[in-house]
């Protein structure tokens, strides 16, 4: 199969935790304010910051990318999951203000979530149907935000640390049977995706019982110092992995045969290890004045 274990819920989870730990009480100003600091000021001075790296070290254009002849503005696209959540947090407050019922907002959301997959299948890119002309990824934001709603409400009314486990552990079982039914597959969403309107409803049943399982390991990993640092400074690691992953690839791979049986297991240990290494020292590095401004930690 075309999807990894944990690839059909990653995303989505992001957006439910970024919504259990929102306020969307905040007055529009201040709200709005937050939002700038905390998503949009980490969009452009890291992807700027990422692609001044890369056209220095790989010749990578700045501005544009060619694609059918045609270049297209393509700045940062690895952290287009920012430029969605700036969207879909204020889509939301202003669905949250709008509406006094949960379930009024919850149907909201989900029509947002159809009107986002029948915009990316008419767009004419549609071979890769979130990226071009989807400006801010406002299409990605459409079909997203119903998980803001979900963190939202499971914040407001609680949700049982045995509820999670049970959802958590549903979603073996059902990742388990999607190898015996392709149909019934999960749907990986990143900032391109094939989600059709039949795919919506084992989308989202993966994305809240994969998200639940997260949270379970998340349990183990605070008591390893380590990971839960990494987690903690996620944004920075996200940020900066690609640009690892290209930069110590090559010179490892000089050394090390990444391709023998035995070697290649040499090799992919200790390129995950040095990018974990360089990730933490990145992810330290911008918690010191001034780069710490520029991701809006102050």
């Amino acid at each position: 199969m075309d999807y990894k274990f944990y690839t059909c819920f990653f995303r989505p989870a992001f957006f439910i935790v970024f919504g259990y730990t929102s306020n969307f009480n905040k007055p529009v100003r201040q709200f709005l304010m937050s939002n700038v600091k905390g998503l949009l000021l980490p969009l452009l001075s890291l992807g700027v910051l990422s692609k001044i790296v890369e056209l220095l070290a790989f010749g990578d254009s700045f501005w544009t990318i060619t694609t059918g002849g045609v270049n297209c503005f393509f700045l940062i696209e690895t952290l287009w999951f920012l430029s969605a959540m700036f969207v879909a947090r204020i889509l939301y407050w202003g669905v949250y203000h709008s509406f006094r019922k949960d379930y009024v907002r919850g149907l909201t959301m989900l029509l947002l979530l159809v009107v986002g997959v029948v915009l990316n299948h008419l767009h004419p890119e549609a071979q890769d149907p979130s990226h071009y002309h989807n400006f801010f990824h406002y299409r990605n934001a459409m079909c997203l935000s119903i998980f803001l709603w979900m963190g939202s409400v499971a914040r407001r009314y609680g949700i049982s640390r045995k509820a999670v486990y049970c959802l958590g552990i549903v979603y073996l079982p059902f990742w388990g049977l999607s190898w015996l039914l392709p149909v019934f597959r999960p749907v990986p969403y990143t900032d391109s995706t094939t989600l059709t309107l039949l795919q919506i409803p084992q989308f989202l049943l993966f994305a809240v019982t994969g998200t639940a399982l997260m949270v379970c390991v998340s349990s183990w990993i605070s008591n390893h110092r380590m990971l839960e640092y990494l987690g903690r400074q996620s944004l920075m690691v996200y940020a900066f992995h690609y640009l690892l992953m290209r930069s110590l690839a090559f010179p490892l791979a000089s050394m090390i045969n990444p391709m023998a049986k035995v070697s290649s297991c040499l090799f992919y240990g200790v390129y995950v290890s040095l990018v974990l290494i360089f990730s933490a020292t990145l992810a330290r590095l911008f918690r010191v004045k001034p780069l710490n401004y520029l991701v809006g930690k102050w």
